[in-house]
């Protein structure tokens, strides 16, 4: 091979530098290309990502509940009573001489219903109408005789003194007779009767049981923390042991409790055309103060993580909120609860197990919730 001089050398490396650098722009270049499309074929995929998760939402169905004045019930036991229970004695001492009303009879204000011997009362009667006549005669005299300077002061004294005692023993004997006859002082019915004919009783003594009719108290005893809820002349319902309801009006709330039960007795006057039977015992329910309350339907409710029973609730841009119920009351078709609000809230009513708090869905309002059984 011939020699090269050493121009010929400088330009043979100046040729093998100049292809080594055409070499590496043009791979440069492919990389560069490749990056760029790489981009550009990964934009629509990610446009299309965010359009997939707007349209994965979960589609739930909500119920808008508007609040409501709740009126929370006391639920106890109590018995029924008459509004008045008579033990009626006598007022003077006789032998009885007719029964006119037994037991089971009913009787009306006034009406007699037993004799006592009248023995010599009329007489005794007819002698201090005389006296109390004689007294007042013997003292309009003194009277005169005194304005005309006849008769001294203290002589008058003695007479006004005699006519007030005839007048006194004229009471005693009218009352006395009076007492012979013995008189229902209410409308009612006969309880129970106590003596026979040709008993002989003293005053004191108790000659019949008579109940009221047609008039009834309701009795039961409420708890110290319901007492303050319970307001006198609100209505109150009572369904007796025998299947029988009433209703009536609070008319007494005892100040002091019970020293052992530490419970107020609540006293509720009830009308009744019908018999009631008293002594028998009755469920009682009483209203205390309204609220603002929610009814939730069964089918809203849901469990938490942490086991606490409560419900999803739409917040207004349709992500959730898990609220724990303070329930009031169970009505049989939901639970009245407070807690929520103020104003309408909206539940969701299906899908609310598969949610997170904070999760936005898509709702569909509907007007009824699913009728589900009680599940807690």
């Amino acid at each position: 091979m011939p020699k090269q001089n050493p121009l010929q050398k400088i330009a043979a490396r100046t040729n093998n530098l100049e292809g080594n650098v055409k070499l590496a722009l043009m791979f440069a270049g492919l990389v560069l290309v490749w990056m760029l499309t790489g981009l550009l074929s990964n934009e629509p995929e990610q446009v299309a990502a965010k359009t997939n998760k707007a349209e994965t939402l979960k589609t739930v169905q909500a119920l808008a509940i508007e609040p409501e004045n709740y009126t929370r019930f006391v639920e106890i036991t109590g018995s029924t009573e008459p509004d008045q229970l008579v033990n009626l004695a006598a007022r003077t001492e006789s032998q009885v001489m007719e029964i006119l009303k037994d037991r089971g009879e009913a009787v009306e204000k006034g009406q007699t219903l037993l004799m006592l011997d009248q023995e010599q009362r009329a007489e005794t009667l007819e002698a201090a109408k005389l006296d109390l006549k004689r007294a007042q005669s013997l003292y309009n005299a003194a009277s005169k005789l005194n304005q005309q300077g006849y008769r001294a002061d203290n002589s008058l004294d003695v007479r006004r003194a005699e006519l007030a005692l005839a007048k006194e023993v004229l009471k005693r004997a009218e009352n006395d007779l009076a007492y012979t006859k013995i008189t229902s002082p209410i409308k009612g019915m006969i309880e129970d009767r106590m003596v026979e004919v040709g008993d002989y009783v003293k005053r004191g003594t108790v000659l019949y049981q008579v109940v009221s009719t047609g008039l009834y108290k309701v009795v039961a005893y409420v708890s110290q923390q319901d007492r303050s809820l319970i307001n006198p002349g609100a209505t109150a319902y009572a369904t007796l042991a025998n299947g029988q309801e009433v209703s009536g009006t609070i008319t007494f709330i005892a100040s002091h409790a019970e020293n052992i039960t530490r419970t107020y007795k609540v006293e509720i006057e009830v009308t009744s055309a019908d018999p009631i039977p008293t002594g028998m015992s009755a469920k009682v329910r009483m209203p205390t103060r309204s609220t603002p309350a929610y009814l939730l339907p069964y089918a809203a409710m849901v469990l938490s993580d942490e086991g606490r029973l409560g419900a999803m609730i739409l917040n207004a841009d349709d992500t959730t909120q898990f609220v724990a119920i303070n329930p009031l009351d169970d009505t049989g078709n939901g639970i009245y609860i407070t807690g929520v609000g103020p104003g309408p809230v909206t539940a969701v009513v299906k899908g609310q197990s598969a949610l997170v708090e904070g999760e936005k869905v898509q709702k569909q309002m509907v007007d009824k919730a699913p009728q589900v059984k009680k599940a807690f």
